[in-house]
């Protein structure tokens, strides 16, 4: 099925791009718009989104690149979503979209950078968008790992956003497949609130000293931090 804008309601704006949502189970979130706003991009010439939902991810990065975006994904529903988001982007000649699982992706091609907001529920697999957005029996940690690190240029980086208890289980799945944390940074919703999630770059590139920080979202309810306003405000109409 091709989905039109005659079949939809209103789609999530943000400053430079829309995103249509409705057939997907995932909608945009906080863990999406913090991973791709703090994601550098650097020098990349070549990046790969797992799982890319609506194209969230991948348009936030051609935002702020040239880069040739490779975005993958198995749910139909939202692949769809995705081909229209992308097609009226201004940036659709960037972004290649591939219908495909991770595990059956069959490429010659290595990248710069890859990023993945992976699903990381674990239960009974149900076929279902819903459970394919959200449990990682379709995209099991290990998986994510073992493949993007095959896929990674000698000087690649993999980005991520994690539950912060499976912190370490990703930490060491990383380091048996030679990728090596290059920066942390723990995601708290407000002062008091308890680290909910981890942002984790890794590389081939073993680091004596890791940079580790700690971004909170909110001083109180619905009102901002001056650090999250500074990292989304080049995305979100309202900062």
């Amino acid at each position: 099925m091709i989905y039109t804008l005659s079949h939809k309601g209103k789609p999530f704006r943000f400053k430079q791009f829309e995103i249509y949502q409705e057939q997907t189970a995932m909608k945009v979130g906080t863990d999406g718009v913090l991973l791709g706003a703090w994601t550098k991009v650097g020098s990349a010439k070549t990046i790969l989104d797992v799982g890319c939902g609506t194209g969230l991810l991948s348009l936030m990065l051609a935002q702020k690149s040239n880069a040739r975006i490779t975005a993958v994904e198995i749910d139909q529903n939202a692949f769809e979503e995705a081909k229209l988001n992308i097609s009226i982007s201004p940036w659709s000649n960037q972004i290649e979209l591939i219908y495909t699982d991770f595990e059956q992706f069959d490429t010659k091609s290595k990248f710069d950078l890859i990023i993945c907001n992976p699903p990381f529920f674990k239960g009974k697999a149900e076929q279902s968008s819903r459970s394919t957005a959200r449990q990682n029996t379709f995209l099991p940690f290990d998986l994510l790992i073992l493949k993007s690190a095959e896929l990674l240029t000698e000087n690649g980086v993999l980005s991520l956003i994690v539950p912060f208890e499976h912190q370490s289980e990703i930490l060491k799945l990383a380091e048996s497949t030679q990728l090596y944390v290059n920066e942390i940074v723990h995601v708290k919703g407000n002062k008091g609130a308890p680290i909910k999630r981890t942002l984790l770059r890794l590389s081939k590139e073993l680091k004596e000293k890791i940079p580790q920080k700690t971004i909170t979202i909110e001083v109180e309810r619905n009102q901002f931090t001056d650090e999250y306003i500074e990292l989304l405000k080049p995305y979100l109409l309202y900062l």
